[in-house]
């Protein structure tokens, strides 16, 4: 279980999450590493790992963010704050985005190749709804290891609630317990192909 910007993280892990994404991306560099530092120790003493981030990933998500494309700090600036925090998982910019893409992203995957290479850290791909099964296996492969998907679990339970309520109106038989039924095999269709294209079928922890 994942608690996101937690400052809040000793009384979240207590009650049991494992893991703690720290987004303080908003803040200068210097800032930014100094509380994650602070996080990443509460964290430890709970044995829960911690993702980082030093960019903001471009996007609207959960009404927080912007769609102003996200700045890239230099690899020594990034590398600088991986061995200062010693974050669990990095989150990095690469043309990537929270929400829906308009347009098929470019990506800089050579940026997941050159971190892994200096820094040995598995890689968080954020803005994952919409990238193609080659962008994905392209990613993993080179050391994109949590990929990050809600924008398609969103639209997939919210157009699977439509469809089913509106096969109720056209027959006049309203029964929510079908729905319910027909919404939740959608959605693990969808979990489920995701999970067989990422190579963690059948894998857990």
């Amino acid at each position: 279980m994942t608690v996101r910007n937690a400052r809040s993280s000793p009384s979240a892990c207590g009650w049991g999450w494992n893991s703690v994404l720290f987004d303080a991306s908003s803040l200068p560099v210097e800032e930014n590493m100094r509380q994650t530092v602070e996080v990443v120790a509460e964290a430890r003493a709970y044995g829960a790992a911690v993702e980082g981030e030093i960019e903001s990933i471009t996007g609207v998500e959960d009404g927080i963010g912007s769609d102003t494309a996200a700045a890239q700090q230099d690899l020594a600036v990034a590398l600088e704050f991986l061995r200062t925090t010693q974050v669990d998982v990095f989150a990095p910019a690469i043309g990537n985005a929270h929400g829906s893409y308009k347009q098929a992203p470019v990506l800089d995957a050579q940026r997941v190749s050159d971190l892994v290479a200096a820094y040995p850290v598995p890689i968080a791909l954020h803005g994952g709804s919409g990238l193609s099964e080659e962008q994905f296996r392209d990613l993993i492969s080179r050391g994109c290891a949590k990929v990050n998907i809600s924008t398609a679990l969103k639209e997939t339970f919210m157009k699977s609630n439509l469809a089913v309520l509106e096969t109720a109106a056209e027959r006049q038989k309203w029964d929510p317990p079908s729905q319910f039924r027909a919404v939740r095999e959608d959605v693990i269709a969808l979990a489920g192909s995701l999970m067989r294209l990422f190579g963690s079928a059948g894998r857990a922890g």
